[in-house]
């Protein structure tokens, strides 16, 4: 009777589990990469839990999965999670060749981040790039590339050939940012709106093809971002200021699968809810 039991609760209650919880973030994402639940891993490859499928694979050496303290006390969100550091020059996720391809007209893009204390690299423009969209001829339009522009710690964007939408980070502390694109470019922090620009036109028919997190691009991967990135989503359309806020409360009450030694405890807390 055990090994019946067993047998179904594997079958049937651990996706249930799983789905429970995820399902409170806001769906349809293409791109969703998120580092506690990289489950198909390997130490050299990042799983997109978006639409679109696939993986991101390690420039050179891939970044370092970690895992610590993430505080943001304006949420009220002080827990313990996973997330890659970009420690070395030339980290970063989205060599040649993986083959994620998304069509963008109005997007979302999010991230959950921290910058590593500011060092000579930034004083001097290196390792000051965060993530890249873009079709293959790079830049121009079509193509978002997410940075540091113009002061240390200062984000902002290149969209479709505009550039601008600053904001100041500040070092070692982690940030929930969404760029929202929808006629104006929308900058958050937070949840809260904190800057806009007026936005570029994004060709919905040409396809984003070069994809990379931590770096604009892979030949420009030596100017890499320097801290470290839990989570990016991008959607194909404007999320509002309530779906956004929904995704950070679904972040912060996210409780995952551990098929090794979590499963017990998570499983106790489903069971409680009814």
């Amino acid at each position: 009777m055990k090994t019946v039991v067993s047998v179904l609760f594997v079958l049937f209650v651990m996706p249930t589990v799983c789905t429970i919880a995820l399902a409170d973030a806001v769906p349809g994402a293409l791109l969703y990469f998120d580092a506690r639940v990289n489950y198909r891993a390997h130490p050299s490859a990042w799983w997109n839990l978006g639409t679109v499928g696939g993986e991101l694979s390690g420039a050179g050496n891939s970044p370092v999965l970690e895992e610590g303290n993430i505080a943001m006390p304006d949420l009220g969100i002080d827990t313990i999670s996973k997330f890659y550091t970009h420690s070395k020059p030339g980290q970063c996720w989205g060599g040649k060749g993986d083959g994620l391809k998304i069509f963008l007209e109005n997007w979302t893009i999010e991230l959950l981040l921290r910058m590593n204390s500011i060092d000579d690299s930034h004083r001097a423009g290196l390792r000051n790039q965060i993530a890249g969209f873009q079709p293959q001829k790079l830049e121009g339009d079509n193509a978002i590339r997410i940075g540091f522009w113009w002061e240390p710690g200062e984000i902002g964007g290149q969209f479709g050939g505009a550039r601008d939408n600053l904001l100041l980070l500040e070092e070692d502390e982690w940030t929930w940012i969404n760029f929202v694109s929808g006629g104006t470019i929308k900058l958050y922090k937070n949840g809260k709106v904190r800057n806009l620009m007026e936005g570029a036109k994004f060709d919905k028919n040409t396809p984003i093809e070069v994809i990379v997190i931590g770096a604009n691009s892979y030949g420009e991967r030596a100017k890499n971002f320097n801290g470290s990135i839990a989570l990016v989503r991008v959607y194909d359309r404007v999320l509002s200021t309530k779906e956004i806020k929904q995704n950070i409360t679904a972040w912060a009450e996210w409780r995952g699968v551990d098929p090794a030694s979590k499963l017990g405890t998570t499983w106790g807390e489903v069971k409680a809810r009814y």
